[in-house]
This record gives structure tokens, C-alpha cells and sequence, in this order.
């Protein structure tokens, strides 16, 4: 109701030293807002994200892992580098772009609908198109919902899959 406080996870991405953006989630389950400050410096001018932004432990690593949302790239960037979607799809520019830095990839989608499903399908098509390595984990919620076990072993047997 208006006025109620309502208590939620905030999210905020800087770039540059500029708040950029933030997502927020309802502790009472609701789905995640999102918020862009500028939406110049993400859009090209068709409104295409054109900056994937990645997460993880160096820049050289050759697996990227990638996720629906910043929280579960975050959790999983402690594994590999990961890639927050923002939703199920990935433009030909972020596409071009992660091409030429990886070598491998793990989708990790929560696997929560036949949207989802089809759309881990089509990654897994144009990655291995490209020659690239690519292997669909089966998650049934996002990673930002696992335990610290559980991502290292989603993780790993992925992993040990692209080995």
C-alpha cells in the first residue's frame, strides 16, 4: 500500500565512477526492477545494448559463464568470468564482442520456462557455429539462489564437460 515501506535488495552498477544504473528486487519475491540513469552510454541508437558487462576474476580467463542477472554474475563470477543478460538474449554486438575474447562458455539460465529453454538452445547453436566450445547447465533458479556448494558444483561439472 502507498506510504508502506517496503524492504528490498538494491543493486547498483557504477561505471567509470558514475552510478549508471541499479536493479532491485522485493524481499517479498517480486520480480527485479531495473533503472538506468543514462541509457546513452549502454544503447546504440536503435536501443540495443552494445556494452556486456562482465564479471570475474581476470580478464584472460577463457570460460565465460553466462546468467540472466548481475546478482547470479556476481556470484558466479568468483568461478569464472561471467556475463549478466538482463533477460534471456544476446545481441550480435555483445555476441561479436565476447567472441573474441573466450573460448569457451557455460550457459547458465535458470531453465524456468520453454522461453528459457529455447533461448539456452539457440546460445548453444551460435557459439558452437563460431567453433567455439559451449555446454547448457541445467540450473532450476537463477545461481544468485544457490549455495556457494552448489555454484562450484553446477560450475564444475561444466567445466570438466568443456575440459
Amino acid at each position: 500500500p502507498p506510504g508502506e515501506d517496503i524492504l528490498c535488495w538494491v543493486y547498483p552498477y557504477y561505471l567509470n565512477g558514475s552510478l549508471v544504473m541499479y536493479q532491485l528486487s522485493h524481499c517479498t519475491g517480486e520480480k527485479w526492477i531495473r533503472t538506468w540513469i543514462d541509457k546513452s552510454s549502454h544503447y546504440d541508437s536503435k536501443n540495443v545494448v552494445v556494452d556486456p558487462f562482465t564479471y570475474g576474476r581476470t580478464s584472460a580467463h577463457s570460460t565465460l559463464t553466462i546468467v540472466e542477472d548481475y546478482l547470479s554474475a556476481v556470484r558466479v563470477g568468483a568461478f569464472t568470468d561471467s556475463l549478466a543478460l538482463r533477460g534471456i538474449n544476446l545481441n550480435n554486438k555483445q555476441l561479436k564482442h565476447i567472441l573474441d575474447i573466450y573460448d569457451k562458455y557455460i550457459i547458465m539460465l535458470d531453465n524456468d520456462n520453454q522461453q528459457v529453454r529455447l533461448a539456452q538452445t539457440n546460445l548453444l547453436t551460435r557459439f558452437r557455429s563460431f567453433g567455439k566450445e559451449a555446454v547448457i547447465s541445467y540450473v532450476d533458479k537463477d545461481p544468485k539462489d544457490y549455495s556457494t556448494s552448489g555454484i562450484t558444483a553446477q560450475v564444475g561439472e561444466a567445466l570438466c564437460y568443456l575440459s
